[in-house]
């Protein structure tokens, strides 16, 4: 796994097309649905909660072992990807499929051996998980 994550849980996402990892991102994701609320005629209260669908959002903000052409060619050819986070023993998953960049930044600076610093917003299609921990 590569070296960083999340600085108290250790999380690192890895990128993947096709089965094949790709790298790894550092990132906040949040799972979403639309909402709304069920309301019978006649009423001004709401009785129940409609869920529509289901969406990913979040934000990339460090990468390894990713070329800046391969997050452009994300970026700029549209493409999908799925990101998988990992506390590191493949246990207690979230899987966020259908991932495209909806916005890309970054701070490149020559020579840094470091994490790849960015500021990119994407958006998933659904997500899973494996994490069934009480």
């Amino acid at each position: 796994m590569a070296t960083g994550g999340h600085a108290f849980t250790g999380v690192t996402g890895k990128i993947t097309t096709g089965g094949s990892i790709e790298g790894y991102v550092e990132a906040d994701f949040k799972l979403e649905y639309d909402m709304d609320k069920y309301i019978e005629q006649g009423s001004n209260v709401a009785i129940d909660h409609t869920f529509g669908m289901k969406k990913v959002t979040g934000k990339i903000t460090k990468a390894w072992g990713i070329t800046t052409g391969q997050l452009y060619d994300w970026f700029n050819n549209k493409e999908e990807k799925l990101i998988v986070f990992d506390p590191g023993d493949g246990n207690n998953t979230y899987t966020c499929s259908g991932c495209s960049l909806k916005s890309l930044g970054s701070s490149i600076k020559a020579g840094d051996k470091g994490a790849l610093m960015l500021n990119a917003d994407f958006e998933g299609l659904n997500w899973s998980s494996t994490d069934n921990s009480s």
